[in-house]
């Protein structure tokens, strides 16, 4: 018996990574289609129950302005890039005004990073310098804050998308004038990754750590002092108990809170650090997916905060529970009721035990 056998000629070959190609480029096409509708309808509600649960508090507090413009800046995101991802999908007209007003989508997406910030830095001063903060985190201020980071964001992207982008002829595609090519390619590219992404991403990661570790430290001074009280020792105890079982709920939620959103966010980092363009149309393919898919992760931390609030803040969701059944009269003789219990929110947020 003879054994014979057989090679894939080039042409066999070729025709296999057209194959892959086609169907790599069908599934990322699937999927910029499909992905912000289901993101949109999940995050778009939620952002807004979100805004209506923290109005109806008895208290407008740091954390709770911040948590109600973490979730407007949010909606606003999801909003505009539906918007454009379907006026693109359906060739629509744009214009001068429309390729000008594109810088929105980016503009929103780095608002609400930084919000996240602000709200990380307003938990790091609570816990780790308790008898300062009344001074340092105040109302006034953190309009002030929220005010200079809106300008300060606003004007580079604004001036950038007015002078360097235009639409073409057709008015339906949107691109940049020829002598800024260059810059929008390996200039802002970067600039914009690190405003969005990787400063605040970093500021968020260190915040959250030095807030667990002033816990930490928080909890062994704590208990150093409940032993050596001679007095009142067995309330003493379960003070001790009742606080440690809060501050546990707050640790656990800030780990949660940082961890979702850095496995959120960390496929754009990688797509940002290790693209690289290729000749080969399957290694292009297999980019243009990983590229889609980031941007599903990146958009879907827009949309996860209600969720976080509501499983890992009990304040929040009997807030919500109430507002949701229209209990208005109920909920205004018993506002106690309803906002007692106290942890907080997504990226560290709704977690003031003392003051939400």
């Amino acid at each position: 018996m003879t054994s014979t056998t057989t090679f894939s000629n080039g042409s066999d070959l070729s025709e296999n990574w057209d194959s892959e190609v086609l169907r790599l480029n069908a599934l990322t096409g699937d999927i910029k289609s499909i992905y912000l509708w289901v993101v949109f309808g999940i995050g778009f509600p939620g952002n807004i129950f979100c805004i209506l649960t923290v109005l109806t508090m008895h208290q407008m507090t740091t954390a709770t302005f911040f948590v109600s413009l973490l979730a407007f800046y949010d909606a606003c995101t999801l909003t505009v890039k539906l918007v454009y991802h379907q006026l693109g999908k359906h060739q629509v007209y744009l214009g001068s005004m429309g390729c000008k007003m594109a810088f929105l989508s980016n503009f929103f997406s780095a608002q609400a990073n930084w919000v996240l910030v602000f709200i990380c830095a307003e938990r790091f001063v609570a816990v780790c310098f308790p008898l300062k903060k009344a001074y340092i985190v105040t109302k006034r201020r953190s309009y002030v804050c929220s005010a200079v980071m809106f300008i300060a964001l606003l004007i580079p992207f604004a001036l950038l998308y007015v002078f360097m982008r235009d639409s073409d002829p057709s008015g339906r595609h949107c691109g940049t004038f020829e002598e800024y090519v260059q810059f929008w390619i390996h200039g802002w590219y970067w600039i914009n990754s690190f405003i969005y992404l990787f400063i605040p991403l970093f500021c968020i990661v260190i915040l959250t750590a030095f807030i667990i570790r002033g816990l930490t430290r928080s909890r062994v001074d704590r208990r150093s002092i409940m032993r050596t009280s001679s007095k009142g020792e067995h309330g003493n105890r379960r003070l001790m108990v009742e606080v440690e079982r809060l501050e546990r709920s707050i640790t656990v939620m800030l780990i949660m809170a940082a961890l979702i959103f850095t496995i959120l966010l960390l496929p754009s980092c990688v797509f940002l650090l290790a693209f690289t363009d290729s000749e080969n149309p399957l290694v292009r393919a297999r980019w243009r997916l990983f590229d889609q898919i980031q941007y599903v992760f990146s958009d879907s931390s827009h949309a996860v905060n209600f969720f976080l609030y509501f499983f890992s803040a009990q304040r929040f969701r009997n807030q919500f529970l109430c507002l949701l059944t229209c209990r208005t009269r109920r909920l205004v003789n018993q506002r106690h009721r309803c906002t007692e219990s106290g942890v907080t929110k997504y990226s560290i947020a709704l977690s003031r035990g003392e003051e939400t």
